[in-house]
Parts: structure tokens; sequence; C-alpha cells
């Protein structure tokens, strides 16, 4: 029985580790973190157009980030049909939330990697 938990102690580990990899490579994208922040600061949904704008992506690479981030759950996608027209809406989810708030970000010094952020898990 010792062996048998012990196994099972070990995958539990090893698909904690992939889930914390997966998220790394995640956040660790162009304009990730950014676009994270951005729905962070808004406190309600936001249409794309406001996030490109803000983010400063291209849609295309905002698109793929909004896709992924409500792939993994952090971000939700709503639409609303207003008579002939769809909008879009995006928001953080608690998942989301919660994740910024286990992270710091912070401007570099250096102004040449100024469109980077640095983060690293609080304590």
């Amino acid at each position: 029985m010792g062996d048998a938990e012990s196994s099972g102690v070990k995958s539990i580990r090893r698909n904690l580790r992939n889930e914390v990899d997966n998220l790394l490579s995640l956040l660790s994208k162009s304009t990730m973190l950014h676009t994270l922040v951005v729905l962070n600061s808004n406190k309600e949904s936001m249409r794309f157009s406001e996030i490109e704008r803000r983010v400063e992506s291209s849609a295309t690479t905002l698109s793929r980030r909004l896709t992924e981030l409500e792939e993994y759950g952090l971000v939700t996608r709503t639409e609303f049909t207003d008579s002939r027209v769809t909008r879009v809406e995006y928001a953080l989810t608690d998942d989301g939330v919660a994740l910024l708030s286990l992270i710091h970000i912070s401007e570099p010094t250096r102004p040449l990697y100024s469109s980077y952020a640095v983060f690293c898990l609080k304590k």
C-alpha cells in the first residue's frame, strides 16, 4: 500500500509540475501579461478594440492571446447581439484575478526594455 500511495503522490506532483510549466509558458508569450493587466485594470468587461488599443498589439496576436487565456480559464468571452451587430467583450475570470494577485509586475528601469514586464511570484 505504501508503494501505491507513493506512486500516487508522485503522479500528483508530476501533474502539478506540468500545469505550472504550462502556465509559465503561457504567461511568457508576447503581450500575454500586458493583456492580463489591461483586463484587470478596467474591472469590467472590455471590447476587443479597447484591449487592442491599450495593449498596442496587432489584432492577430491579441486574438490568439485572448483565445489562449480563454482556453486556460483565465478570461471569459461574451457575445452580445444588438439588432444586426454582434459585439464581443472580454473579462478576467475569478481565476484570472487570483493569478494576478500572486504576481508582482514592475516596469524595468532600462528604456530599451520598456515593452517588457518583469514578474515574480509574491511570497
